[in-house]
This record gives C-alpha cells, structure tokens and sequence, in this order.
C-alpha cells in the first residue's frame, strides 16, 4: 500500500529547500486553469524565501506571458528548449539548433513522417509561437501508438515525449532536466548549485527527466501521476494524495512548516 507524502514522518529534507522547479499542466492548473489560490501559493512560497520556477511544454510565447505576469523567477519552456526571465530580456535558447529555419523544417518534416502513420493527427494551435520543438494533440492516442511514436522519431534523429494536453518533437538534447540545468547560467542566484536545495514537481511523462534521482534527489509526482508511471523512466520520490493544483499547494504547506520547524528549533 502507497505511503503518500503526507503521511510520511521524516520530510525534514524539505527544509533545505530554495527553489520549487515545478511543471505547469496538470500540477499548476486545475481543471486546465490557473486559480487564485495558486498566486497565493507562489507568494507565500516567496516569503518563505523559496522561489518558482516554471519548466513546461508550453511555448516560448506563453512563456513570455507567464513570466511577465506571475510571481516567479522564470520559465522554461518548450521541454527545457527556451528560458524565460521574468524581466524584458529576450527568450534565450537553453539547446542550440543551428538555423533556426532549418530546424524547424526538420521537425515539421518528422511530424509530416508520423501523418503518414496516423493521418488523425492534428498540429496544436501555438506551433507559431515556438522554436525549440513540434507539438500535435495527446488525445484519444493509445500508449501503444505512444511507444510507436517515440520510436518512429528517434528513427529521424529526433526525440519524443508527451505531457497531459501535447506531444512533443525535440532535438536529442532537449529535456526538462538539462533545462534547468543550462539555466542556472541565466538565474545563478536563483537555481542552486546544491542539488538537496530544490524539489521538482509534476504529473506527467515529459516530467520524468526531473524525477531522475541523480540529478534531483528531492521529488514530488501530485497524485494524478499514477496514470502514467508505467511510462516513466523515471519516478517521483514522493507522491502527493492530492491530485493538480491541490498537491503543488500541499507540498507548498510542507515546506513552509519545514522551514518554520528549523527557525522555531533552539540553537
């Protein structure tokens, strides 16, 4: 029987952190949406001295919207292929693709080579908005014609993953977890050198680079993850009992009481 994060005893690791790397559907969201309680929760966070930063699929464009409108440090997007400051600087590529033309014909002419396969397929709306990676529609696909997907594209040179809402094309060095990484060098103050400083968070497949253990000890899969950890290279060290945005506001309330447990302990 699964021990949720909430029911665990010891999280004193949660006091050490600095930084909440966090995806955004699916673990950010409820219901598709963004709340109020989550602009709470981010600003709580804050005055805690723990910052945000936001690693998603979504497009560099709406990247640039979140980052220019909520509380937070920063946003990677596109699968860790963009970095979004929260100031008027430019998006800085975290992969570098070479010609930006030719890359993305490459990956437009991968997802012409899958149509063939499974014509139903269906571009999303903000490929126009992106540069880093091709993204279609997740919904009614099979995790078998998933596996296939994912070994079709690595076929032509490039990689595959999927979220809750897309399905991602990327060049072969693009994760959420090198994301983060490379973009230590644009937040130096912000995303520590410290591995045990940070916990990731999120809920689906693409996530499962920042549940790798070696890279980031400290991680959280809200409760919905389930439905996908068979996929996973990868797993959350903990899980939350709650599902969305009630377990993102979950770990915020764990650490928050971890950090007030160390300042309340004598010295």
């Amino acid at each position: 029987m699964r021990k949720w994060l909430e029911e665990c005893e010891d999280l004193s690791e949660f006091a050490e952190i600095t930084l909440v790397a966090s995806d955004i559907d699916g673990t950010l969201t409820l219901g598709d949406k963004i709340t109020a309680q989550l602009v709470s929760d981010i600003s709580i966070l804050q005055d805690h001295g723990i910052s945000l930063l936001m690693v998603t699929g979504r497009s560099v464009g709406w990247g640039q919207a979140l980052a220019g409108y909520l509380p937070v440090a920063g946003v990677i997007a596109e699968n860790g292929g963009v970095f979004v400051g929260s100031g008027e600087e430019p998006p800085r590529p975290l992969v570098d693709v070479g010609d930006l033309r030719k890359h993305r014909a490459g990956l437009e002419n991968c997802y012409e080579g899958l149509k063939k396969h499974y014509p139903h397929l269906r571009e999303t709306a903000d490929n126009l908005f992106r540069l880093s990676d091709w993204t279609f529609g997740v919904a009614g696909l099979s995790a078998e014609q998933l596996v296939e997907m994912n070994e079709l594209c690595r076929g032509w040179g490039y990689t595959f993953t999927f979220s809750s809402v897309h399905c991602h094309i990327m060049d072969p060095r693009q994760d959420k977890a090198a994301g983060v990484e490379r973009a230590r060098a644009y937040l130096p103050a912000i995303i520590p050198e410290k591995k045990e400083s940070m916990v990731t968070i999120g809920d689906s497949p693409n996530d499962a680079p920042l549940f790798d253990a070696l890279r980031f000890p400290c991680s959280v899969g809200v409760r919905n993850c389930e439905e996908y950890l068979h996929l996973m290279k990868h797993r959350p060290k903990y899980i939350s009992r709650h599902a969305e945005a009630a377990g993102f506001s979950s770990l915020a309330r764990l650490l928050i009481t971890q950090k007030k447990r160390v300042c309340d302990t004598p010295r």
